[in-house]
């Protein structure tokens, strides 16, 4: 293999680690951009279910079961999704037994 040859050969590889590059980094620019549209779904489908209205109660807990099983939710999120349904329940509960 010539001089030329290995230079050629190094430029093709540095190219192609740069391509790879940026496609890692789309793809986590994509993923970060759904998550954030995720979380401000969930802020505002929170927001929603704890509203007096009836419709917009039950607005916010479809959109919250929807983003419950949503692949963009984390390990993190999950307890946080239950915490809010469960304290729905109890809710539920106090306010059928008075």
């Amino acid at each position: 293999m010539t001089a030329d040859e290995r230079i050629r050969l190094v430029q093709v590889i540095v190219a192609a680690l740069a391509i790879l590059g940026a496609l890692l980094a789309v793809g986590q620019k994509l993923r970060s951009d759904n998550r954030a549209e995720w979380y401000r779904r969930y802020a505002q489908a929170t927001e929603w279910s704890l509203r007096e209205e009836f419709e917009a109660k039950a607005i916010g807990w479809l959109d919250l079961t929807e983003l419950g099983d949503s692949a963009l939710i984390t390990h993190t999120e999950v307890p946080l999704v239950r915490a809010l349904a469960l304290d729905r329940v109890k809710r539920r509960k106090r306010t059928s037994s008075t």
